[in-house]
């Protein structure tokens, strides 16, 4: 019986994703897991190339896809998962060897959280931790902070299939599909979110700054808050939206500072 499926998307093949894929195969977690690799956009080109070089290991599914959108990847990933519960990884990150079983048994042990993180260390291109971040870890005060960011980072989390698949799957546009995911699981009330105050996972820095800086990314989670406001008319919502926008309006506006600098 397989009891996790770790879902991995890449848009392309380099040693960081070797690497990633490394580190998980290199667990201590002792229970069946697999290996869901989805390969989209540029990286399908190299399918041949990874099919190759992973072809020891039975516990890996190697998916091939030439739409590059994350939502896509990701909901194609879900429906190949025969776990219950599902451990979200990026293709460049590094997941540390007591991460699977220590969240697998932190969800077995809370059967009322339905998606549980973790504090993950940001990491250089050689793997060496240089700041870690500390995630809020009880349900109430992660729902206050989705109110103004994301308090669950993505590649850290586990979360039960079944009411993910519920919920819709992954339906958030660029950057933000995992904040949108995190809003509409926000509005049922029996769902809780958990962070487990440990570092479990090493997070590239370069590649989730420019996700997390990203203009476009400022524009779809203002985009959710605002859809949030409009369903249940919450102001804080409003406040949110409002706020997310003024802070894409900053960040455009630095960036156009630091490119006329530049000229």
């Amino acid at each position: 019986m397989i009891e996790v499926s770790i879902l991995i998307c890449t848009n392309r093949v380099d040693c960081f994703f070797y690497r990633a894929i490394n580190s998980v195969l290199q667990q201590d977690f002792k229970n069946n897991y697999e290996i869901i690799i989805v390969l989209n956009g540029e990286a399908s080109l190299s399918l041949d190339l990874v099919k190759d070089t992973l072809l020891p290991y039975d516990q890996i599914k190697i998916i091939n896809s030439s739409v590059s959108y994350l939502n896509h990847s990701l909901n194609l990933g879900l429906d190949f998962a025969s776990a219950k519960y599902i451990a979200r990884m990026d293709a460049d990150d590094i997941s540390y060897p007591n991460r699977l079983s220590t969240q697998f048994e932190f969800m077995e042990s809370n059967p009322e959280i339905a998606v549980c993180g973790s504090w993950y260390s940001m990491i250089d291109i050689n793997d060496i931790p240089f700041e870690t971040v500390r995630l809020p870890t009880e349900n109430e005060f992660i729902r206050r902070a989705l109110f103004l960011r994301n308090p669950l980072c993505h590649p850290t989390v586990m979360f039960r299939r079944e009411i993910v698949a519920q919920a819709g799957g992954y339906l958030g546009g660029l950057y933000a599909e995992d904040y949108d995911l995190w809003l509409r699981l926000m509005n049922t009330v029996d769902i809780k979110f958990a962070n487990i105050p440990e570092v479990l996972l090493g997070y590239r820095a370069e590649a989730g700054g420019i996700a997390r800086r990203s203009a476009v990314a400022y524009a779809v989670v203002a985009g959710a808050q605002w859809s949030n406001f409009v369903r249940g008319g919450d102001p804080r919502w409003l406040v949110s939206a409002l706020l997310t926008c003024a802070k894409r309006w900053f960040f455009s506006q630095r960036r156009k500072g630091n490119d006329d600098a530049d000229k």
